[in-house]
């Protein structure tokens, strides 16, 4: 009798879990503050995608069913050139609740962010040039130097790293950022980072490597040729970088990650290892069949985590990082890589920046970066 009961228990809590609840959204006026403008409602559910039509205000007001999970969001406009902040521009984080069916939540914007980018010390944004467009237009791209790199004469590895709006503290993008310069200059590494914008509204369809039906994308091979045939030869030719491919590292989280390894398998000769956080390998499971079927002819280096709270899909995350594993381990003479699963890490920025150390530590002490001076 109590097997049957928890058994119906079960199928309740899981029916409850699976259907969703009718919420609304108001958003009460502010003075000073422009609520007419096309405004909408981005969150974990719909992959953070601003202007998507299905949850845009109108008058005011959003009717919507959601999933009955933890909703994390943010008002923004057609695209995250328009996201809302505190009164004086400056990046919030994002809002949370789990609402029930027939909830009525009132919000408030406070102001808009405030556009420009401020990089910290040893950052630059590198200068508009004719020899670096992707698809015939100009993307920002910014290069962390070591603070040693000026007054020696040496070579230096790099690290080509995506969505550079959440990567330094100071630039547009996610309030909560990696802080990649200060993690550094704490670590006295002798490393440059060529950190990457992401495409704003055309982020999903540059950094997945093979069409989605449900979601789209796929235009990674264009993305990371982009990367390889122009921006690397570039920063070769105006930096001191050791530009052989044990020396030449890729990065990202989500999506970031996901084309990561993708170019780890697309461009074996020019990419030695991969700092591969949160992979989305449930967008594109064709990856992992690369890499499967086609690993690289040489010693790659791989560091992978994902944590056991990754958003709405936490087991997606989790099957797919142990059957990545798994591919690594069936391969050793190629693949050295570290696979771990977090307790209690999300899929955010404080998250990455956490790993972000970690991996660097393990790429020094472990890939033939440890045979490189560090101060």
């Amino acid at each position: 009798m109590l097997r049957k009961f928890l058994f119906t228990l079960l199928l309740t809590t899981n029916f409850l879990l699976a259907a969703k609840a009718q919420v609304t959204f108001i958003l009460k006026p502010n003075p000073g503050v422009d609520t007419a403008q096309a405004l909408f409602l981005a969150h974990n559910f719909n992959r953070w995608q601003a202007g998507d039509p299905n949850f845009q205000f109108k008058g005011g007001i959003l009717r919507t069913k959601l999933s009955r999970r933890n909703l994390q969001y943010k008002i923004c406009g057609l695209s995250w050139d328009v996201v809302e902040a505190s009164a004086d521009g400056h990046p919030v984080q994002n809002r949370q609740g789990y609402y029930h069916d027939g909830d009525t939540i009132y919000l408030q914007i406070a102001g808009f962010e405030q556009k420009g980018d401020h990089p910290p010390k040893g950052v630059a944004l590198l200068k508009s040039n004719k020899q670096l467009l992707y698809k015939g237009e100009q993307r920002k791209i910014w290069v962390y130097l070591p603070k040693n790199y000026h007054s020696t004469k040496d070579k230096y590895p790099v690290l080509y790293l995506q969505d550079a709006q959440n990567l330094f503290l100071g630039l547009e993008g996610s309030p909560d950022k990696w802080q990649v310069a200060q993690t550094l200059d704490s670590l006295k590494l002798n490393l440059i980072v060529v950190a990457i914008n992401h495409g704003g509204i055309k982020r999903i369809d540059e950094l997945s490597p093979f069409l989605n039906e449900k979601h789209g994308g796929g235009e990674g091979d264009a993305y990371l040729d982009f990367v390889v045939g122009q921006v690397k030869p570039w920063v070769d030719q105006n930096y001191r970088s050791l530009a052989s491919r044990e020396h030449t590292y890729i990065g990202g989280s989500s999506l970031g990650g996901l084309i990561s390894m993708y170019a780890l398998l697309k461009y074996p000769d020019t990419f030695g290892g991969g700092l591969v956080f949160s992979p989305s390998y449930w967008f594109n499971p064709e990856v992992l069949e690369m890499a499967r079927n086609f690993p690289p002819k040489k010693r790659t280096f791989v560091y992978q985590v994902v944590g056991n709270q990754e958003g709405s899909m936490p087991e997606a995350f989790m099957r797919d990082l142990r059957k990545s594993e798994a591919l690594l381990d069936s391969v050793p003479a190629i693949w050295t890589h570290h696979s771990e699963i977090i307790e209690g890490a999300k899929h955010n920025e404080h998250f990455w920046r956490r790993e972000f150390p970690k991996a660097l530590t393990w790429f020094f002490e472990n890939s033939p970066l440890k045979d490189l001076k560090n101060d």
